[in-house]
């Protein structure tokens, strides 16, 4: 159940690769859209946080995230994109995720635009 958590973001972004972006930052690129989708459904959200927040609480489950975080990293790293962007648009992705946590959570609109500042970064000159 709780590595489901993990796969089933891992699948949604992959599905969420644009057909024929064959630039630099695609994967990366697809990781802001599905995060930015998934901070805007707040109910969603709050469970999925609840959820990761559990596992990480055990230790005897934690190596499931450190696992999920690596095999980001390496996917993430292969990507094409130069490290220190890659680092920014995923810190900022994933702190909207967790903003509900600290209620902080953004604005629909302002979601959107962070999506479309983050997305702007990954795109190379």
């Amino acid at each position: 159940m709780r590595w489901s958590l993990y796969e089933s973001f891992r699948r949604s972004v992959h599905d969420a690769v644009a057909d024929g972006d064959d630039r630099p930052g695609k994967l990366l690129r697809a990781y802001v859209r599905v995060s930015m989708a998934d901070a805007r459904d707040a109910a969603g959200l709050r469970d999925s946080v609840a959820l990761a927040a559990h596992v990480m609480g055990e230790p005897a489950l934690q190596h499931i995230a450190d696992a999920d975080a690596r095999r980001w990293r390496e996917e993430l790293a292969d990507d094409g994109l130069p490290p220190r962007v890659v680092r920014l648009v995923v810190a900022a992705s994933d702190g909207v995720s967790v903003a509900p946590l600290w209620g902080t959570s953004l604005a629909h609109e302002d979601i959107h635009a962070l999506e479309e500042e983050l997305l702007e970064l990954t795109r190379l000159p």
